[in-house]
């Protein structure tokens, strides 16, 4: 084609701001990698003259456009440093709620079959731990502002894991109760923490675009294995004939989980941000 000095007509090459709106706060990211392509033949073809700066001044959106595709094709949803500390707390929370699950099909085995009050010492076992959630969760979340997300999720999952093995080796309500209200606490500790951790690393710029797709997946992994808990902890007692066996092997992963968080996860910058400048202390 003969160059030319006119003035680029940027209404030719069906440039709208249709090309970059969101659904639901995630980019089409199939819809504008195939315009972008379809343009950037136009723009070569119809605009020879000028150099390649030129050409990024006329229209700026199309080359930002340009270089987050190949960013997000690169990196991926999740950039490769945050991989590790993300796959350490989905797991760490994955036992959390197993461990909160599959006790109930134990508990009858737990309780002496002479105990006349049998049922009253399950029911009060049950209700130990969303008793003790409801008590230290908003303590929990100022402590986790005040000294980091890490630390919080690292206790918590130890005091499950010693609240774990505790109700395995209980045997009537004197013991099985306080065990389950340190459970309930240890696991709101990890929750809370963890949450906490989600919330500020999806605030950074290269998380946000996909945050509620983060945030749901975690909640949906978390709730599947609360509802396959109480099937694995019947299958783990009818195999082994022992629930103390079970829960003792149950919080020794909480335990290596406790040392996997301490070692493996970063803080968020976010979190050490809030504790340098105190907003919420």
């Amino acid at each position: 084609p003969q160059r030319t000095n006119k003035k680029l007509n940027m209404s030719r090459l069906g440039l709208r701001p249709v090309l970059f709106t969101r659904r639901k706060g995630i980019e089409r990211y199939n819809d504008v990698r195939r315009l972008v392509r379809y343009r950037l033949v136009l723009l070569q073809r119809m605009h020879t003259s000028g150099d390649q700066n030129e050409k990024k001044a006329l229209y700026p959106p199309l080359a930002a456009a340009v270089s987050r595709l190949k960013k997000t094709k690169k990196e991926g949803i999740i950039p490769s440093e945050y991989r590790l500390s993300l796959g350490i707390l989905v797991v760490s929370s994955s036992v959390i709620f197993l461990g909160a699950s599959a006790v109930v099909p134990m508990l009858p085995m737990l309780v002496g079959v002479g105990d006349g009050g049998r049922g009253t010492t399950v029911g009060l076992a049950l209700a130990a731990p969303p008793l003790a959630r409801l008590i230290v969760n908003s303590g929990l979340g100022w402590i986790s502002d005040k000294i980091g997300r890490v630390p919080v999720i690292v206790l918590g999952d130890a005091l499950a894991a010693g609240a774990t093995m505790a109700t395995g080796g209980a045997s009537s309500a004197s013991a099985l109760v306080p065990a389950r209200l340190a459970y309930g606490a240890g696991g709101a500790a990890m929750v809370v923490g963890t949450n906490a951790w989600l919330t500020d690393i999806t605030a950074l710029p290269k998380l946000l675009p996909n945050r509620g797709l983060i945030l749901g997946s975690v909640a949906a992994i978390n709730n599947s294995i609360w509802a396959l808990g109480p099937a694995i902890g019947g299958t783990l007692t009818s195999v082994l004939a022992n629930p103390t066996i079970a829960l003792g092997g149950l919080g020794s992963c909480m335990l290596a989980c406790s040392f996997a968080t301490g070692f493996g996860v970063k803080e968020a910058p976010l979190s050490e941000m809030t504790q340098k400048k105190g907003r919420f202390c």
